[in-house]
């Protein structure tokens, strides 16, 4: 069973949006020649390492949370990230246990890694799209699909209103 993260908790700051990938490529040396290579992996996760503030009621209930409804961490949950794609609710889960400092007599800042088995991606369109046309090309297709939808709107109307 999958939790949300508590509404009660702020939203993670991902500490200088780090972010890594496993190697989803397996090399092979050869004897002669350049080595092989080829994918091993077709789903790849990604880790974050992520930053919470909390104040001391919240780090109280974090703990809990953490102990009780993640199963110490082994569980997922989702949360919304704040990623390259915009805002986003990804299943992720703590890689490792967290860290706490207390910053305050009421404020604890929590760090920890977690990891989404399938993060968020571009689908394989619209990176096509990217890749022919430019970041600015997707907006003026996206200019394009907005103008051709009012315009079908505009002769739905005026056919059934002669």
């Amino acid at each position: 069973m999958s939790f949300a993260w508590p509404p009660l908790f702020p939203s993670p700051k991902l500490s200088t949006y780090s972010t890594s990938n496993e190697n989803a490529v397996l090399r092979t040396s050869m004897e002669g020649g350049p080595e092989r290579q080829r994918r091993v992996f077709t789903q790849v996760p990604a880790r974050y390492k992520t930053t919470f503030i909390l104040n001391n009621r919240e780090y109280e209930t974090f703990r809990g949370f953490f102990k009780h409804s993640l199963n110490e961490g082994a569980d997922y949950f989702t949360i919304e990230l704040d990623l390259d794609t915009g805002l986003t609710v990804e299943t992720v889960r703590f890689i490792e246990p967290y860290t706490a400092k207390k910053l305050s007599h009421l404020h604890w800042s929590v760090e920890g890694s977690i990891e989404s088995a399938q993060p968020t991606v571009l689908n394989e369109t619209l990176t096509g799209i990217n890749v022919q046309f430019g970041i600015d090309g997707v907006e003026q297709l996206q200019e394009i699909a907005s103008a051709l939808t009012d315009l079908e709107i505009l002769m739905a109307f005026l056919t059934n209103n002669p």
